[in-house]
């Protein structure tokens, strides 16, 4: 069984692991190859070749292999973004504090194109660890001897806690630091290569650097680490600070040419769906009645959206027939859209068939259905649009529920009311059992303030009896509203003339008072008893609870 510390060696620090040795790679035939290309040619390739491309490229051949330097992987990694910048912003920061070893090319290159831990090689890893510079999973860097804490609390740093305090202060000491604990590289080590990797102090340098007494640290880290001078780090540092600005820009021209294609493509998906739902809805209205296709067909198209529908059907139950074929057109079958218009054509002949048209259901003798009857035979029944004209749709994110109709309100209910005879509750459903406009006078009808017709609204739904099922309901409603709504209209002209002689200068309060009578439902009881002054009281604390 392969050990699982196979791909790391460790070291003491008077190995001669400096020298210059590269990893060994295939041998090459005797042919002519890429050797003989033109070297600038060739580096300008390697430089824009993605990462894995670059490192597929370099261990082809030796000749190869020779062409890679810093510069090449580091504008290769910035330049293409994702992990590998991440790897080399990290870098970048442990090499411009000198505090790891000098990664070679080769290194590099196989960093930014990590994907397993480099000690065990069993674990995916994407990233190095940022206080070390190597891979390393978290089972390695909790379980193995990669690390080791070193604490503050221990009585050889009381006893020296200057010379302490200066080494974990040091630019060139990289730790993880958690409170008192630092993480420490353990040992120094190299790769399969022969190259050391790692932080350039270990967890044992620390108390040697303490004792030595010949020149201090940064004496320790050069005479007795042979730490790489400081011009080996140059190339890359300066490397990446020359590049990172035209990455970022090169990234941003990317992204923008990404969206652009990720535009046209969404375009083009929904030009095909659209084409589609086309195609859809031409081979339902052919198997629809002609007297009411277009009525039931009539639709608003809306902004696409991949899991919303992009039109919305006037007609609520055609709605939610169409709706999830709508979304997914790909799911309609013939059998399904032949079921769809057999359950229009089913619901819409019901307005025919129980001769909705005559209104002959209505009584002249009635003063409720009469006033009614005038209302719906001028043009609200002329078609099968002007019917359902006042249907109008509210989004099921507006706080109503979900495929609600604000009026018109021509559901499976409506068609319930037909199926069961109740065509006075068909109608009054179509209105949302709204029918106050039969209290105001049709000739003003249009011109009528805003305030009447919600003081009507207001006086019809508080005398419907909502618990009541019989058709008579709505002509005692219409009675009795009839009176309050005359009776309340003169209490209203009398509470706007007690304002008037009110001595308040609050301009805003007053109107708020007016207005509040005629919308407020709470103020009805006031303005039929007349109490003007406890209406007033009931408003003054409305007011004063209003935010200002």
């Amino acid at each position: 069984m392969r050990s699982s510390k196979a791909s790391v060696t460790k070291h003491s620090r008077d190995d001669n692991v400096y020298e210059d040795s590269k990893p060994p790679a295939k041998r090459s035939r005797d042919t002519p190859g890429p050797a003989l290309l033109n070297e600038d040619a060739l580096f300008l390739v390697m430089e824009f070749l993605p990462p894995r491309d670059l490192f597929h490229t370099t261990f082809t051949c030796k000749a190869l292999r020779d062409k890679v330097t810093t510069q090449v992987v580091v504008r290769s990694a910035l330049i293409h973004g994702g992990h590998t910048k991440q790897i080399c912003t990290t870098l970048d920061k442990l090499m411009s504090d000198k505090a790891i070893h000098v990664p070679s090319p080769l290194r590099l290159l196989r960093l930014i194109n990590g994907k397993r831990c480099e000690i065990c090689v069993a674990k995916k890893v994407n990233l190095v660890r940022p206080s070390l510079g190597v891979f390393a999973c978290k089972d390695c860097m909790d379980n193995g001897d990669l690390t080791k804490v070193w604490d503050t609390t221990w009585d050889r740093y009381q006893q020296n806690k200057d010379a302490h305090d200066a080494i974990f202060n040091h630019p060139r000491l990289s730790t993880n630091r958690n409170w008192t604990k630092h993480n420490m590289w353990s040992d120094h080590r190299s790769d399969k290569a022969g190259e050391l990797i790692g932080p350039l102090i270990t967890f044992d340098d620390v108390d040697q650097m303490v004792s030595h007494a010949h020149g201090g640290i940064d004496d320790y880290i050069q005479n007795v680490l042979c730490a790489p001078p400081d011009e080996d780090y140059v190339e890359f540092n300066e490397t990446y600070a020359h590049t990172i600005e035209r990455a970022a820009r090169v990234i941003m021209e990317r992204e923008v040419k990404k969206e652009a294609r990720r535009k046209v493509t969404n375009q083009r998906i929904i030009d095909s769906r659209m084409n589609r739902i086309g195609k859809m809805i031409a081979k339902l209205a052919a198997m629809l009645d002609e007297s009411f296709r277009d009525a039931a067909l009539k639709r608003t198209n809306i902004a696409y959206n991949i899991v919303t529908p992009c039109m919305r059907f006037n007609l609520p139950f055609v709605h939610n027939l169409m709706e999830p074929y709508i979304i997914i057109p790909g799911n309609i079958r013939k059998h399904i859209l032949k079921e769809i218009a057999d359950e229009i054509n089913s619901k819409l002949r019901l307005i025919e068939e129980k001769h909705l048209w005559t209104l002959d259901f209505l009584s002249e003798n009635d003063p409720f259905e009469a006033a009614l009857k005038q209302h719906f035979s001028k043009t609200a029944l002329a078609s099968y649009d002007n019917l359902f004209d006042n249907t109008r749709y509210v989004s099921p994110y507006s706080g109503y529920t979900v495929n609600r109709f604000e009026r018109g309100l021509a559901d499976d209910k409506f068609f319930k009311f037909l199926k069961k005879d109740q065509l006075l509750d068909a109608l009054a459903h179509l209105r949302v059992k709204d029918l106050s406009f039969l209290l105001l006078p049709d000739e003003n009808a249009v011109q009528r303030d805003p305030l009447e017709k919600k003081l009507a609204k207001n006086i019809w739904f508080s005398n419907l009896d909502k618990d009541a099922s019989d058709d008579g309901r709505y002509s005692r409603a219409f009675a009795s509203s009839q009176i309050s709504f005359r009776e309340a209209t003169l209490a209203l002209k009398a509470y706007s003339l007690w304002l008037m002689n009110k001595k308040n200068n609050d301009l805003r309060r007053l109107n708020f008072a007016r207005h509040n009578a005629f919308e407020s439902s709470s103020a009805l009881p006031f303005l039929a008893s007349k109490d003007f002054y406890g209406l007033y009281k009931h408003q003054d604390s409305a007011y004063d609870s209003l935010p200002h």
